[in-house]
């Protein structure tokens, strides 16, 4: 009879947690949303100090939210642009190191989340493969590769020193050349693009 209250106690501690797991789940994935629009917001602000001064709190709880759903494709490729796009208007031009870091992460997210949209390994597959790879993405994967070929470009391009960067480019520049072909806009996208091109 004491064995069995256990392994009822028992199940009702494992339901508990899986419950909890499940409402964690879903309040990031709702906060993930929400999200998205105050980013669509950010793009739209007209006070540039206010972005910058709260934009380091705004990736920190990313960060966070991506701890918690590594998997989330859409959170992944959020992170990576707001990462980008710090590192771009506000740090870039001041610290190069720091913008780096900046990027060196934007990059890492963008990566993941291409991965996660089903283009598996795109750093460390082998290079034929993953030439093959991209004649199969479709318009619909064209945010992922854009915003993985921009951030991954601009890393590279503050690692000019770096023939471990340099060896790289040819993966970014085969990325570019999808989005192009696929015929998909962003902001000044043909300007980027032929920017990264270079």
């Amino acid at each position: 009879m004491q064995f069995c209250k256990r392994i009822s106690v028992f199940f009702l501690f494992i339901a508990l947690l899986t419950a909890c797991a499940t409402s964690k789940t879903m309040t990031v994935a709702a906060t993930a949303s929400l999200l998205e629009d105050v980013a669509k917001a950010s793009y739209k602000q007209s006070d540039l100090l206010l972005i910058r001064r709260g934009m380091p709190a705004y990736l920190m709880l990313i960060d966070g939210m991506v701890e918690a759903l590594p998997d989330n494709k859409r959170l992944l490729i959020s992170a990576a642009q707001l990462y980008a796009s710090y590192a771009s208007a506000f740090i870039q031009d001041e610290d190069k190191a720091y913008a780096t870091a900046l990027y060196a992460k934007a990059k890492s997210y963008a990566l993941s989340a291409l991965d996660q949209n089903g283009f598996k390994n795109p750093a460390s597959r082998p290079f034929d493969d993953f030439e093959i790879g991209l004649h199969d993405l479709t318009k619909e994967d064209v945010p992922y590769i854009f915003w993985a070929a921009s951030c991954w470009g601009s890393w590279i391009s503050l690692n000019q020193g770096s023939m471990e960067a340099m060896a790289e480019l040819p993966r970014v520049e085969l990325l570019m050349k999808t989005v192009l072909k696929l015929g998909w806009k962003i902001f000044n996208g043909p300007d980027l693009l032929c920017r990264l091109l270079r």
